[in-house]
């Protein structure tokens, strides 16, 4: 099989549109269709992007006669945010049984070490992996960051006040830092 069929089929499997693989690739769709066509080839940058967005090795993408493999990605995440999250019930049980920070950093080092393993490991990351690499990271490292940071800037506020207003504060802090270091992600995996 040829290149362009390859390029062909793969689109069609993961049901992008030459407009859309285009503007994933950031070229034109004419590009696209010349590259399917077998009008002209990609050059390499294009391929490796080519094999990072359809999810299958290089070699596969350029060697017509093998299946298309899929590579490793999504086999490992589960584990990683796995890990992640029992960092963060760790940081949790610590902090309930103790309402010491000092020992809610037993849950950060697991979920730092366990990102680090993973990227040690996975040499070779896709597009897709970091992005949820970093978003889990988001979302599962901050909330007992932000809950630390609430407080001390809480000591400004010498006033007494029922716990539920500093949980409040915390959940909204955290929600914001989230929710808006997602959608910057989001916007640069767009791009």
């Amino acid at each position: 099989m040829m290149l362009g069929e390859k390029i062909v089929q793969l689109r069609k499997e993961e049901r992008l549109s030459q407009e859309q693989l285009a503007m994933k690739l950031n070229v034109s769709r004419q590009a696209i269709s010349k590259w399917e066509l077998g009008d002209a080839i990609p050059d390499t940058e294009h391929v490796i992007r080519l094999a990072e967005v359809f999810n299958v090795s290089i070699d596969s993408l350029l060697r017509g006669d093998l299946k298309c493999q899929p590579t490793n990605q999504g086999k490992c995440l589960p584990v990683l945010i796995g890990m992640m999250v029992i960092g963060l019930v760790v940081s949790f049980m610590m902090w309930v049984t103790f309402k010491s920070f000092m020992l809610v950093t037993i849950g950060w080092v697991i979920q730092i070490v366990t990102i680090i393993l993973f990227i040690v490991i996975h040499e070779k990351l896709t597009y897709k992996e970091i992005y949820w690499i970093k978003v889990s990271s988001v979302w599962l490292i901050p909330p007992f960051i932000v809950k630390y940071l609430v407080d001390q800037l809480m000591i400004f506020y010498p006033k007494a006040r029922p716990v539920i207003f500093d949980l409040i504060v915390v959940s909204m802090v955290y929600l914001v830092i989230s929710v808006g270091v997602t959608i910057i992600l989001k916007k640069k995996s767009t791009d």
